[in-house]
């Protein structure tokens, strides 16, 4: 579990570099706010989508169904991949406003 932390850390970081270079810092907290919550709620819906995955791979598995629970272990598979990336983008805004707030405190 740590190794992947590690991953994930390093991947919101230079997700975190990319949006600073493209979009540069936030202006205000509530614009911090939007972003993060809008990165939320498209994790929550990929992980919603995983769960239903799950649920399909699991009634597949009760009628001993393999191919669709197969098929529905690749799809909870994919979807787990986006939830993660859309968690480390949640990361990344938060670090992005965290960048942001130190710069001020530099600055003043």
């Amino acid at each position: 579990m740590e190794q992947i932390k590690k991953l994930i850390e390093a991947a919101a970081k230079t997700e975190c570099t990319g949006i600073v270079e493209s979009h540069g810092l936030f202006h205000t907290l509530h614009e911090a706010y939007g972003v993060c919550k809008e990165e939320y709620e498209e994790a929550r819906e990929e992980m919603d989508a995983c769960e239903q995955c799950i649920k399909e791979a699991w009634e597949a598995t009760r009628e001993d169904d393999q191919q669709t629970a197969f098929r529905a272990y690749m799809k909870a598979y994919q979807r787990a991949k986006n939830a993660a990336a859309e968690c480390t983008q949640i990361a990344a805004v938060c670090l992005k406003l965290l960048k942001g707030l130190d710069e001020r405190k530099l600055m003043g």
